[in-house]
C-alpha cells in the first residue's frame, strides 16, 4: 500500500463532487469524476444534489471565510460597478480616462441578486419573425 494513499482521509463521492465544483468544474464533470454512474451525472441537480451537498458546501465556504454577509457586501460592491472610460482631449490635448458606470457588470449582479433571493424574472422573448411578400396584382 502506497504510504500517500495511507495518510490520506477516506473521500466520499459528495465530497469529491463539491471539490469538484470548488474547482470549477461542470457539475457532470464533477459527478463523473467523483466517481458517480453516468446516469446520475446526467442531472445531478435533481440525483446528487441534496442535503449532503448542501451542507458541505455550507462547512467550505465557512472554512473559506465566504459568510453570507461577506457575499452581500461584495454583491453590493458590484451593484456599483464603474469601469474606465477614455475622453479625447481634443485637438492639442492629452486623452484623460473618467470613471462611468459599467451598466452591463450591474445588470449581472442584479440578476444575482434576483436568482439569491428566489425572485423569479420572466424570460424576455424576441417576437417571432414575420415574413411580408409584396406582390404587384393587376399589374400591366
Amino acid at each position: 500500500m502506497d504510504s500517500d494513499c495511507a495518510m490520506q482521509p477516506y473521500k466520499s463521492r459528495h465530497e469529491a463532487y463539491v471539490e469538484g465544483l470548488m474547482d470549477g468544474k461542470t457539475k457532470k464533470r464533477s459527478a463523473l469524476d467523483a466517481g458517480f454512474p453516468l446516469s446520475r451525472a446526467r442531472n445531478p441537480k435533481r440525483r446528487i444534489e441534496g442535503p449532503i451537498t448542501q451542507e458541505l458546501m455550507r462547512r467550505a465556504m465557512v472554512e473559506a471565510g465566504l459568510t453570507l454577509a461577506f457575499l452581500a457586501q461584495k454583491t453590493r460592491e458590484g451593484l456599483d460597478a464603474k469601469r474606465p472610460q477614455l475622453l479625447s482631449g481634443g485637438t492639442g490635448k492629452a486623452a484623460t480616462f473618467e470613471m462611468v458606470d459599467d451598466f452591463d457588470i450591474r445588470l449581472k449582479y442584479i440578476q444575482h441578486a434576483h436568482k439569491m433571493l428566489g425572485i423569479v424574472e420572466s424570460e424576455e422573448r424576441e417576437p417571432p419573425s414575420v415574413q411580408v411578400n409584396i406582390v404587384a396584382v393587376g399589374a400591366k
